[in-house]
C-alpha cells in the first residue's frame, strides 16, 4: 500500500514537468521579439555585416597601431644615431684634449729645461738677468 502514494507522486511530478515542457515550447513558438533562435539561417547577413564591420574597425586600429610602432621605432633609431653621433664628438673632445695636455706637457718640459739653462748660465756668469728682465752677456764681450 506504500507504493500507491509513492506511483501517484511521481505521476504528478512527471505531469509537471511535461507541462512546462510544452509551456516553454508555446511560449517560444509564440515569440513575438522576433529574436533569430542561435544557428537558425533566419537572417545571416546581418551579423556577417556587423562582423565585417568589426573587422575593418580592429584593422584599421592595426594599421593604425603599426604605423604608431613604426614612427617610434624610426625616432628611437635616430635618438640612436645622435647618440653615436655625440659618442663620436665626445671621443674626437677627449682626443684633442689628450694632445693639447700632451703638449702642455712638453712645453713646460722646454721651460723648465729653459729655465735650468738660463739659471746655470748666471750662475757660471756667462749671462746677467736685470731687474727690468733684460738679458747682457757678460762674457762674450771680453773675446771680442
Amino acid at each position: 500500500m506504500k507504493a500507491f502514494p509513492a506511483i501517484i507522486f511521481a505521476l504528478l511530478m512527471a505531469a509537471g514537468l511535461i507541462g512546462s515542457v510544452f509551456l516553454i515550447g508555446g511560449n517560444a513558438l509564440l515569440n513575438n521579439d522576433q529574436t533569430p533562435v542561435v544557428n537558425s539561417p533566419a537572417d545571416v547577413s546581418t551579423p556577417v555585416a556587423a562582423v565585417d564591420a568589426q573587422q575593418q574597425q580592429y584593422i584599421q586600429q592595426l594599421v593604425q597601431d603599426q604605423q604608431l610602432v613604426k614612427q617610434y621605432q624610426d625616432r628611437e633609431k635616430q635618438y640612436q644615431d645622435r647618440e653615436t653621433q655625440y659618442q663620436a664628438e665626445l671621443k674626437q673632445a677627449a682626443d684633442k684634449l689628450t694632445q693639447a695636455n700632451q703638449q702642455f706637457t712638453q712645453t713646460n718640459k722646454s721651460l723648465q729645461a729653459y729655465q735650468q739653462l738660463v739659471a746655470e748660465l748666471q750662475q757660471v756668469g756667462v749671462i746677467a738677468v736685470t731687474s727690468d728682465g733684460r738679458v747682457m752677456i757678460t762674457q762674450g764681450k771680453s773675446n771680442n
